[in-house]
């Protein structure tokens, strides 16, 4: 059952709150944050329909309106937000996708941008030093994926980066301190993955750190103060 729920948490206070839901409910879709604005993409409904809707999430307001919607439907996208456009990569539509769409909320308006190297869904995304990473997910074969690949906006263009040790469907990734951290998500290996990898861009490697403390797929990963959260999945 998809939810349409939105809960806030309060750091300081360390309470989970309920704010205004989601007009549409709905499961692995694509998001990002531009400041104190939320954007969901596509993902499904209750009914299984792959959706091309878009909403937008205004923290400060508490309330959420309908953007453009995007040129394909998409299903388990993924969503960052680089240089003030939204961009949203890959998913699946009758088909793992590689091709991206990148939205301009000045203009309320999607335009086609450069396609990804892999077609992939359930993949996890990142944005360090003005490249968009993207890693993981699972392909044509429905296989799980290790590599991993980065957009940059100045050459236009995708390059293929050193893979993760494993492959993953359904991790997440935050950047603390100039690294990218991964964690979880599931393999046909080892089903559901408790551990964490992360990337340091600079020597271009791959090391492991501590597990947490339970296997997780398809959870919500993000960095705050230094610190790595993982939440729910």
């Amino acid at each position: 059952m998809c939810l349409p729920d939105v809960e806030n948490y309060d750091l300081a206070f360390q309470l989970w709150k309920c704010v205004q839901p989601m007009r549409v409910p709905r499961s692995y879709f694509g998001i990002a944050v531009d400041g104190d604005r939320v954007y969901v993409a596509g993902g499904r409904d209750d009914c299984y329909n792959t959706l091309d809707s878009v909403h937008c999430y205004n923290a400060s307001r508490n309330e959420w309106t309908e953007v453009a919607r995007m040129r394909s439907k998409r299903f388990a996208p993924v969503a960052a937000f680089l240089r003030g456009k939204l961009y949203v990569c890959g998913g699946f539509h009758d088909r793992p996708l590689n091709t991206i769409e990148v939205y301009d909320p000045e203009t309320d308006s999607w335009e086609d941008g450069v396609p990804m190297i892999v077609a992939r869904r359930g993949a996890c995304v990142a944005v360090l030093d003005e490249y968009i990473y993207v890693m993981g997910g699972s392909d044509e074969s429905s296989r799980t994926l290790s590599s991993v690949e980065r957009f940059s906006p100045k050459k236009d263009r995708w390059e293929v980066m050193p893979a993760m040790s494993k492959s993953r469907f359904g991790a997440g990734a935050a950047v603390v301190n100039g690294m990218i951290y991964v964690c979880g998500g599931f393999n046909s290996e080892e089903c559901y993955l408790c551990d964490v990898e992360y990337f340091n861009p600079e020597i271009m490697e791959w090391s492991a750190v501590a597990p947490m403390p339970a296997k997780r797929e398809t959870a919500a990963v993000l960095s705050f103060n230094n610190a790595v959260y993982v939440i729910g999945g």
